[in-house]
């Protein structure tokens, strides 16, 4: 058996999860079971063609079946159960287990889970929120590349524990195009395969990650370069935070918990837009905004300007659009 540490977490898996940490403690409490079955099942008839998957995600039991991958069942948060089709390459597999189905169990486990990427900064955390390729790894490399601290990779766990919204530890690791990491300054001994067919890579982050919980004080929404910026509204806000988050960015309808948390995010968190034209030199504009941004906040709660519990009294004084 293996033992892993990721979410604050602690999983058993009957294979190998090389991109997360080994144990914490004696390891011997156990979280979340991981286990890989091949034994005959019948698995789900695809429901959505074009997507080639079936979803059905609740909050006791998901079902998330992608044709000639397998079939992953996540139950109450607690067990990710995987029959593979015709023994499907285990990396496919790890990278469906540390992504989408970690975000399934986090849900399940009642956090607010984002499709979004987090870096610590002034020790406050900094989350990127936006679709596949908008740049959410990106930047978060690009930050810690100048010293911040990475805190997850695509999939973003915000509770409330402590009565403000709270950023979880993911595990050190971000998905990179290997050159956008060697331009970023990361060594090539930090990369490594996922597999032959993902255009990323791993790149080890461990000495630049945090460990510990951190308040989330600021979400920026990424805008893809072809995409319309919607107007700044918190009606605008609230959909983007459907359509990036669990399970609602999978199609799912989202339960009583989960749209109270999305609009609690926007009544406890600062929100801007940025948009990107997809060159280096405007990754270099983001990262100058989003810690001017930060610095103009943390002088703020200096001078006693801002409220240090990250309530708003007006949504639209906090909101800084850069483009």
């Amino acid at each position: 058996m293996h033992r892993h540490f990721a979410y604050e977490l602690s999983l058993e898996s009957n294979f190998p999860i090389p991109q997360f940490p080994g144990p914490r403690g004696n390891g011997t409490d156990v979280d979340v079971i991981v286990r890989l079955e091949d034994n005959g099942f019948q698995h789900p008839t695809i429901t959505d063609g074009r997507r080639r998957r079936h979803i059905d995600i609740r909050t006791d039991e998901a079902v998330f079946s992608v044709q000639k991958v397998g079939t992953f069942r996540i139950r109450a948060g607690r067990e990710i159960i995987i029959n593979r089709v015709n023994e499907m390459d285990e990396r496919i597999i790890q990278l469906y287990v540390i992504g989408t189905m970690m975000g399934i169990l986090l849900y399940q486990r009642k956090l607010f889970v984002l499709h979004a990427s987090a870096v610590r900064i002034n020790d406050m955390a900094v989350a990127f929120l936006g679709p596949p390729g908008a740049g959410k790894s990106s930047i978060a490399a690009a930050l810690g590349a100048r010293g911040h601290q990475v805190i997850a990779d695509d999939v973003t766990a915000v509770n409330w524990s402590q009565g403000r919204p709270m950023v979880t530890p993911a595990f050190p690791q971000l998905k990179l195009d290997p050159n956008d990491a060697i331009l970023l300054g990361y060594d090539d001994d930090r990369l490594s395969e996922l597999h032959p067919l993902e255009s990323k890579y791993a790149c080890g982050v461990a000495d630049r990650f945090l460990e510990g919980t951190c308040a989330l004080d600021h979400v920026f929404i990424l805008v893809p370069p072809r995409e319309e910026q919607q107007p700044d509204k918190p009606q605008n806000v609230f959909l983007e935070f459907l359509r990036q988050s669990f399970p609602t960015r999978w199609g799912q309808g989202g339960d009583a918990r989960h749209l109270q948390q999305c609009a609690r995010l926007i009544n406890t968190a600062r929100v801007s837009y940025l948009k990107r034209d997809g060159s280096s030199q405007n990754l270099k504009e983001w990262v100058r905004q989003v810690e001017a941004c930060a610095e103009k906040h943390k002088l703020s709660i200096m001078e006693g300007r801002s409220n240090k519990n990250g309530n708003r009294s007006s949504w639209t004084e906090e909101t800084v659009l850069v483009t």
